[in-house]
């Protein structure tokens, strides 16, 4: 009898079932035609005999009795039960599954046992969480080596029989190989397969090869565990600082160091000292190496054999040097701006004297570049100022009295030694954000760091010490935190460190809670700053609104009560009116600004209590203190809290002194509140987030943060151009040299010009200093000077008579016989004009420009002044040389008496003989010297005399009804106060001549 194989009968089996309509699948049946090897080991892997299994469904399966499970399975020939009971539930399964959940793989469990039997192999159990995935693998020979190991069914033991087969017996090996997965391929209760395949895997770690990267105690800490910056975490994920550039503004930056070069980055750096664009140190001052060592701690080069590693090694680094010459406000206002488009981060290790006295910050241009800095820095992200708090603290020095720790726009960095502990230079204040790792006792490990290749230097130092160390580092961190999320605010990076950090040294630290849950120690801040909270916080940081401030002032004035009588309570109240429209709704910063007397200053302390009951130290007692006038002082202790409320400020006295002495004054102080629209509620909410980021998914995924526009930007800076720039030079120097030769030509010439002028300026003075008494005559006197010297300039010229000028002013204002009365004063002279002569020339201008007049019958103009009636002669009439000014053409008239009447309408003009050439200087000095006089003369005499009345009378009925015949020049020139004249003086002085 012909005998089958298990193969055959098998096949058989489920045809026949088939058939019967049994199945409700038809994939058993396609599985017999298709390959069920999931894949084979490739050339770099190493082959085993085992194999993941994954078993298909079984048919059906149901309980008939108690816990008496039946299954019908696609391999079996005969229906297979279970017993499933409640203790079999106590196992492994029980925790984890609920009952059916066990119940299903154990199911599968009991399956896999029968696959394994049929292809000769072993159970090595359950493939993760998946219940229908199997191992399963060749035995071989092992009951010896379990027997020694102890152990059963271990997969590294398997491998390690495996391969001695492969190594010894490769012929056994593939049969063995074959057999098992022609098995499986026929086996109708297997899926699929897969060898299982030993593959090459190494670790994802940071390693260097830069010498002294393991003692780098701050970055990897292998001694005190956990007291490092975790920092290997970020680099593994690819953050190192990429795309940010740090600045150091200290004594200067070694940037051609080996260490540095790659990483330094001349764009961003400047000389303040040398006003040049190279921030080398000066190797003068062996102290200059300060610089170029804070360097080192943030983008020292990695992997370069030299040195050590910095935090943020794949950022650039730029330098500021600022500290090797004179320090004045505008240096720092400078430094605080320079650049600030490249650098987004400025580390300032350096400050104000630590020696307990000094009270001092950045004065009015440096506190304006660091808010114009954290406005406009960083493409109106805000630049970011990381500043040490200070080494002064074995002098009892507080860094609130540092202007720069203690400002609003600062990150305020204190240090902790390699224990976690304060170091004693380390200083308190309220307005510390968190701390770092640096030096402390002899006895412990200082920073190790890039040092200067100058004065000795080897480029590489382990003495780095003091918070000069601490700020860099955390410079550096912030330059991670940028990478992982460019478009944080220089607000958003405060608020994360300050979520983030880590209680420390909990005993010694005196950490108290505040009223939204944040712990503060006035020794570390919020706490230790780690670089792997910090990056994955910012990850996931949403940015914060605006900030908004409220401010509140009490003048009242109170005594300071001295030692035991308790100190100085004085209160501010906020109402929720009082911010309403401010927009406030939580807390960050809060100032005090104060002004006091004291004889010792330095005994008081300053607190501030919150409505919430927080208490900030502002100012602590300084023994050398010296005082201070309005200063202020910042606390981040009510960081979260709510703003209104009672605010309470403590002013206790510790020196008790005799009587005679004056107790200290608190004369006012001002509260100023810096918060948020954010509310509270929204804060917890965010504390939230950062603490779901820590375990990492969304720095090692590729989640990508939403990155807001920035804030503010600032205006385009558009410089001038270079050919610009030659041009205004050119314009300046040329202005500048016409200038000087204006001046030196006035100065050397014009000798003649200057001295008449001064003359006529002492006569003016001089008249206008007599008129103003009142006494004409005096001014008369004056004014008969001057017209004298002018007489006698005109009788040199080549008209027989002199001309007789008068100035430009409006008559019209006065009376006629004021007028007359005025020509008379002024031209008064020992001989007595009484007329003007026949044929006398005066200028035009002087005339037709001064005094009214009328027309005759011929058009012709017609003066009459004192007796006399005078006819302009037409310019066709007059010869005329001077074709250039002919508004001083010379004119004639007639002399007539007041009696002829008849023929003063038949008025003949005089021929002149020839024309004056005088110069016109002498009009010029008879307008300004002698009519100035004039008018006050006339303003102060207007009385009239019964003669000019009956000739204004008769001037009268001559003229027309439409027109007016005003008088022009008087005939005779006696004093206005001598009464009135007869016709017959004037015909007399007429003859007379001049």
């Amino acid at each position: 009898m012909t005998t089958c194989s298990a193969e055959t009968t098998l096949q058989l089996l489920l045809l026949m079932l088939y058939c019967a309509g049994k199945f409700t699948d038809s994939a058993p049946i396609l599985a017999l035609s298709q390959s069920k090897m999931a894949h084979r080991c490739s050339h770099n892997s190493d082959e085993t005999l085992c194999w993941t299994v994954q078993l298909r469904k079984p048919l059906h399966y149901n309980a008939k009795a108690g816990n008496l499970y039946y299954i019908v399975t696609a391999g079996a020939s005969s229906t297979s039960s279970v017993n499933i009971t409640k203790g079999n539930l106590s196992s492994d399964y029980d925790l984890r599954y609920n009952v059916e959940e066990v119940q299903k793989i154990l199911i599968y469990e009991e399956i896999a046992n029968l696959v394994a039997q049929d292809a000769g192999l072993v159970l090595l159990g359950k493939v993760g969480e998946f219940y229908d995935h199997f191992m399963l693998c060749h035995h071989n020979d092992l009951q010896e080596e379990e027997k020694v190991l102890g152990r059963t069914n271990v997969f590294q033991d398997f491998h390690k029989a495996h391969s001695k087969l492969l190594k010894e017996y490769s012929e056994t090996f593939l049969q063995v190989k074959k057999r098992v997965e022609a098995s499986l391929q026929l086996h109708l209760d297997v899926a699929w397969f897969s060898m299982e395949c030993v593959h090459s895997r190494q670790k994802r770690s940071i390693t260097f090869n830069d010498p002294v990267f393991n003692h780098q105690w701050h970055l990897v800490n292998n001694v005190e565990k956990g007291m490092d910056i975790n920092v290997t975490g970020v680099w593994e994920q690819g953050i190192t600082g990429k795309g940010i550039t740090v600045a150091v503004v200290d004594d200067g930056l070694e940037w051609s160091n080996p260490d540095l070069h790659n990483n330094y980055n001349f764009l961003g750096s400047w000389d303040l000292n040398d006003n040049d664009p190279d921030p080398m140190p000066n190797p003068a001052k062996t102290s200059n190496h300060h610089g170029t060592r804070c360097a080192g701690e943030i983008g020292a080069v990695a992997n370069n054999n030299l040195c050590g590693v910095g935090v943020a090694y794949g950022a650039k680094v730029s330098g500021i040097r600022l500290l090797d010459g004179p320090m004045t406000d505008s240096l720092e206002a400078e430094a605080f701006n320079k650049k600030f488009d490249i650098n987004a981060v400025y580390s300032c290790s350096w400050g104000p004297d630590d020696d307990g006295k000094t009270v001092d910050g950045p004065h009015i241009l440096a506190a304006k570049a660091m808010k114009y800095g954290v406005d406009f820095g960083r493409q109106g992200y805000g630049s970011i100022f990381v500043v040490a708090s200070g080494n002064g603290g074995n002098k009892h020095d507080n860094c609130n009295y540092d202007g720069y720790a203690n400002s609003v726009y600062t990150v305020t960095i204190g240090a902790v030694d390699e224990s976690g502990a304060m170091p004693y230079y380390a200083e308190e204040c309220a307005s510390m954000l968190g701390v770092t790792f640096s030096s402390g006792t002899a006895s412990m490990r200082d920073i190790v760091t890039t040092d200067w290749l100058q004065k000795g230097g080897v480029g590489c130092t382990d003495q780095h010490t003091g918070t000069s160390a601490a700020a860099p580092l955390v410079a550096g961190m912030i330059a991670l935190m940028l990478q992982a999320q460019p478009c944080l605010t220089w607000r958003d990076v405060q608020y994360i460190i300050i979520v983030t950090s880590v209680k420390i040294d909990v005993d010694m630290a005196h950490w108290q809670k505040n009223g939204a849950g944040l712990d503060h120690s006035h020794k570390h801040g919020f706490g230790l700053i780690k670089a792997w909270r910090l990056v994955n916080a910012a990850r996931v940081w949403r940015p914060v609104p605006w900030m908004t401030s409220y401010s509140k002032e009490d003048t009242s004035g109170w005594s300071i009560p001295r030692g035991t009588y308790g100190p100085l309570v004085t209160t501010i109240e906020v109402t929720a009116s009082d911010i309403t429209g401010y927009s406030l709704f939580m807390l960050e910063y809060v100032q005090i600004t104060l002004s006091l007397t004291h004889p010792f200053r330095g005994k008081l302390t300053i607190s501030l209590q919150c409505p919430s009951g927080t208490l900030s130290i502002i100012g602590a007692p300084r023994p050398n203190d010296k005082g201070f006038s309005d200063w202020t002082f910042t606390t981040v202790r009510c960081w979260g809290e709510q703003p209104t409320g009672t605010w309470k400020l403590l002013v206790s006295d510790g020196v008790v002194l005799p009587s005679v002495l004056l107790p200290g004054r608190l004369v006012k102080w001002c509260l100023t509140l810096f918060g948020t629209p954010m509310t509270p509620q929204d804060f917890q909410q965010r504390r939230r987030e950062v603490e779901d980021a820590m375990s990492g998914k969304f720095l090692a995924t590729n989640f990508t943060p939403k990155c807001d526009p920035p804030p503010v930007t600032a205006p385009p800076y558009i410089p001038l151009s270079e050919k610009t720039l030659k041009i205004l030079c050119l314009a300046s120097a040329f202005c500048l040299i016409f200038a000087l030769y204006e001046t030196f030509e006035y100065m050397f010439c014009y000798n003649d010009e200057k001295r008449q002028h001064s003359q006529d300026r002492n006569r003016n003075s001089s008249a206008m200093a007599v008129s103003s008494t009142g006494d004409s005559s005096e001014t008369a006197q004056l004014l008969t000077q001057e017209e004298t010297s002018l007489d006698s300039a005109l009788r040199g010229s080549s008209i027989e008579n002199s001309a007789t000028a008068a100035n430009n002013f409006n008559s019209s204002h006065l009376p006629d016989d004021g007028i007359v009365a005025g020509l008379q004063q002024i031209r008064k002279q020992p001989q007595d004009r009484a007329s003007l002569v026949q044929g006398e020339s005066i200028p035009m201008s002087t005339l037709s420009r001064t005094l009214g007049s009328r027309h005759d019958q011929d058009g012709c103009q017609v003066m009459h002044a004192n007796g006399g009636y005078y006819k302009r002669v037409p310019t066709t009439e007059v010869e005329d040389d001077d074709e250039e000014d002919d508004d001083d053409d010379l004119v004639v008239f007639k002399l007539r008496e007041d009696g002829d009447t008849a023929a003063s309408n038949n008025m003949a003009p005089l021929v002149l003989e020839e024309k004056s050439s005088q110069p016109k200087k002498y009009l010029s000095r008879v307008r300004n010297s002698i009519l100035p006089q004039l008018w006050k003369a006339l303003v102060q005499d207007k009385e009239t005399s019964e003669k000019e009345q009956k000739r204004e009378n008769d001037l009268s009925s001559l003229a027309s009804p439409s027109t007016s015949l005003q008088p022009v020049l008087a005939g005779s020139f006696t004093s206005a106060r001598s009464g009135p004249s007869s016709s017959t003086g004037h015909a007399e002085a007429a003859s007379q001549g001049h």
